[in-house]
C-alpha cells in the first residue's frame, strides 16, 4: 500500500514512566506470579516501560523493537542493559522459546495487515508450548485521529507524525489474534485496555 510507505514506525513510541495498565490487571498479575521463572519477550518495547518493570520483578527479558529506537530513549536502554536485559533491534530471536510475550499498543501501529498477521504468527512461534501472550491494543474511544488530522490509509489512519493507527474493538482483536495464532488455546492472557 502506497500510503504505508509514508509511515515512520519509530515515531509511534512515546515516553511513559509506568508500565502499561494491563500488567497491573489481576488476571495478568496471577499469570506473572505463576510464571515467575519464565523468560519474557517484549515486542515493540519502545521506551522499555514494560521491560524495565518486568526486569525489576525478576524476569529475564528480551526486548525487541525497530533499529534506531534506542537513540530516542538512551537512558532507559542503558539502564535495561546494565540490569541484565537483552535488546534485539529489527528481528525476533531465532531458535529460542519464551515463557510469555508482552505486546502493548503495537499491532495497531502496523500499517499493513499482512505484517500484523506475520508478527503474531512469529510471536506464537517464539513461545514455549505452555507460553502465553499479554496483548493490549487501542480501542475505538482511544483513537481520535479520524476526527482530527488523520488521512485514511489501509484500514486505519496516517497521523501528522507519520505514524499509523487503527483501533480494535474486542471482536476485532480476538479475531486478529486467532488468525495469527497457530494454537489458539495458547493465548492464556487477554485483557482489554482503552488507554495507554
Amino acid at each position: 500500500m502506497a500510503c504505508c510507505k509514508r509511515v515512520i514506525p519509530q515515531n509511534a513510541a512515546r515516553m511513559f514512566s509506568r508500565p502499561a495498565p494491563i500488567l497491573k490487571k489481576s488476571r495478568v498479575q496471577e499469570l506473572l506470579i505463576q510464571g515467575k521463572n519464565r523468560t519474557c519477550l517484549e515486542i515493540g518495547a519502545g521506551c522499555l516501560r514494560n521491560s524495565l518493570f518486568l526486569l525489576g520483578e525478576g524476569f529475564k527479558i528480551t526486548a525487541v523493537d525497530l533499529p534506531g529506537i534506542e537513540e530516542r530513549f538512551p537512558k532507559q536502554y542503558r539502564r535495561f542493559s546494565k540490569g541484565g536485559g537483552r535488546v534485539l533491534l529489527g528481528k525476533l530471536p531465532k531458535n529460542e522459546k519464551f515463557g510469555f510475550a508482552v505486546c502493548t499498543f503495537v499491532i495497531e501501529t502496523i500499517c499493513e495487515p499482512a505484517k500484523r498477521l506475520r508478527l503474531l504468527k512469529n510471536v506464537a512461534g517464539s513461545l514455549s508450548r505452555d507460553g502465553f501472550l499479554i496483548l493490549s491494543a487501542r480501542g475505538p474511544a482511544d483513537v481520535v485521529t479520524a476526527y482530527a488530522d488523520g488521512i485514511k490509509c489501509s484500514d486505519g489512519f496516517l497521523t501528522p507524525q507519520r505514524t499509523f493507527v487503527r483501533s480494535y474493538d474486542r471482536p476485532q482483536a480476538y479475531s486478529s489474534i486467532a488468525l495469527g495464532w497457530i494454537f489458539t488455546d495458547r493465548i492464556a492472557a487477554q485483557a482489554w485496555n482503552q488507554k495507554a
